[in-house]
């Protein structure tokens, strides 16, 4: 309800390490609260097994949800072909750090899942930008996830609004977590969007006092 009452049109669920039966009520509670328009996504952050993904899943797909992210281990391509082949919402795939840039590869080999993810925290700009293409040969989405830090959230957004096939910036919250040691941080304006820092390079100026106030070891 708070989200919904700052503007925001899209919001991912981390259930964490609620039962099966927990989960799908919250998914249909969360629903029934936010109404149809708002979008929404879940991400159990890799914890499922296949049978508890295929049943919330299924939960999902009564609910609208626009998809499903890291349900099971990345690694586990059987499961992933086959909830994808199951499930109306579509699999995200995936922020565990063994994803690297081989890994969409196959998995667009495979035909599942139908949203692939990237993030400058593992594959940088460059990184971000071959996947993007893959992706987007083959008809799909590649979802950016985020980074961090400001640097790389920056990094984030400029990819974004260099491709074509990705439909969300993640603004993580507390924005305190991720928006320190700038002078400027670029934020949501009042459509609860964002535009790329116009500066030369990242378009992020550092904020040498804060640093300097926060140093904890210095290397020489």
């Amino acid at each position: 309800r708070d989200i919904v009452g700052r503007g925001f049109r899209a919001y991912k669920i981390h259930p964490g390490m609620l039962s099966t039966s927990d989960t799908v009520k919250m998914v249909e509670a969360v629903r029934s609260e936010v109404g149809d328009d708002i979008t929404l996504m879940l991400d159990p952050n890799n914890n499922y097994d296949f049978r508890k993904a295929l049943t919330v899943g299924r939960a999902l797909d009564a609910n609208g949800f626009h998809w499903f992210e890291d349900p099971v281990p990345w690694d586990d391509f059987d499961a992933v072909v086959e909830l994808s082949s199951r499930l109306d919402t579509p699999l995200a795939m995936s922020d565990l750090a063994g994803y690297l840039f081989r890994e969409p590869a196959h998995y667009i080999r495979l035909g599942a899942p139908r949203i692939l993810r990237a993030t400058a925290r593992k594959h940088g700009i460059t990184g971000m930008k071959k996947i993007a293409g893959m992706a987007e040969a083959f008809g799909l989405n590649c979802e950016i996830g985020t980074a961090g830090n400001p640097h790389m959230n920056a990094a984030n957004l400029h990819t974004i609004c260099s491709i074509g096939n990705c439909d969300y910036y993640e603004w993580w919250m507390p924005a305190e977590a991720h928006q320190f040691g700038l002078v400027d941080h670029y934020g949501l304006n009042d459509r609860m969007t964002l535009e790329a820092p116009e500066m030369p390079g990242l378009g992020c100026q550092l904020d040498e006092d804060w640093i300097a106030a926060h140093r904890v070891a210095t290397l020489e």
